[in-house]
């Protein structure tokens, strides 16, 4: 059903270009790998048995983006850019990237970002990093605790004047 097929490319195309980009790390062959990935959901949807969609979607894309990887790796270049810059409130995620990045750990900022920027719910999250659900809970709890209290220092304050 292509009504179907657009509802769920347009919901889930950026958390896919997250997952494709943290691997990759090249905006064109991202591109690339998410419209395959996008092809390779259609052709398998059939074999989706029901449940976890959100996990199911996200292994393929990481399996695309390996695929993806290890066939172009000698010509990729890696860019140290943002993946592809989600808008909340009046700022970018970019202008949070480099601060959620030095202040949470690889783990916490992969679980922050799949929980905030995309709203996938923490048993989710769970599978797709195939962990306990407490963990992730931990984690996330972690990861909030790290980021009020970066935000709330009196030099972020600052900041936000300057924006």
């Amino acid at each position: 059903d292509e009504e179907a097929f657009d509802y769920c490319y347009e919901k889930y195309k950026n958390l896919v270009y997250y997952e494709i980009y943290s691997i990759l790390k090249n905006h064109e062959a991202t591109e690339e790998a998410l419209q395959d990935t996008f092809r390779k959901i259609d052709q398998c949807i059939e074999t989706f048995d029901g449940r976890f969609f959100t996990a199911w979607l996200v292994a393929i894309a990481k399996n695309q983006a390996i695929n993806e990887y290890h066939k172009r790796k000698e010509n990729l270049i890696f860019v140290e850019e943002a993946f592809n810059p989600q808008i909340i409130g009046e700022f970018t995620l970019d202008d949070y990237y480099t601060d959620l990045s030095i202040i949470l750990s690889p783990f916490e900022y992969q679980i922050f970002i799949y929980k905030i920027i995309y709203n996938i719910k923490i048993k989710d999250i769970a599978v797709i990093l195939d962990k306990s659900a407490s963990t992730i809970h931990s984690y996330y709890h972690e990861a909030l605790n790290k980021v009020r209290e970066y935000f709330n220092k009196e030099s972020w304050h600052e900041y936000q004047k300057t924006i």
